[in-house]
């Protein structure tokens, strides 16, 4: 199977999704205030150099997660649960609703918020983000 085709069958199985966010090990946690309902996990699925992809999944309606950049690296997001406001260089660019997608371009701040808890959205960075840089 294809990566392509591999990242089609995670995106479009809500168990495989429930199994990994489940079974997965959270990669990085950002916690806006400390609450459960200001929490994002990010849980890494793939990580080769060239490409990485996992998911981030809100816990409430208060996890912003925090404005940030990815340096020379182009990123993707595809919303598998839920209702996400993407917001790009301070201005809200759109209301993603499930199987929207936004592709964010390299070295452009931007944070998302979800509108409807236990929003879920698929992440894929190309290349690689290894260290992605906050609070710009």
């Amino acid at each position: 199977m294809s990566l392509q085709e591999t990242l089609f069958s995670i995106i479009h199985n809500q168990h495989t999704i429930d199994k990994l966010l489940r079974d997965g090990e959270v990669y990085i946690k950002k916690n806006g205030g400390g609450t459960i309902d200001e929490v994002w996990e990010l849980k890494q699925l793939y990580d080769d150099g060239t490409c990485c992809f996992g998911f981030a999944y809100s816990k409430g309606l208060k996890s912003i997660f925090p404005t940030h950049i990815h340096k020379n690296v182009k990123e993707y997001l595809v919303v598998v649960k839920g209702k996400v406001e993407e917001t790009i260089e301070g201005n809200v660019v759109r209301i993603l609703n499930i199987g929207d997608c936004a592709s964010i371009p390299p070295n452009t701040p931007h944070s998302s918020r979800p509108l409807i808890p236990d929003s879920i959205i698929f992440y894929i960075c190309v290349p690689s983000d290894p260290a992605f840089v906050q609070g710009v």
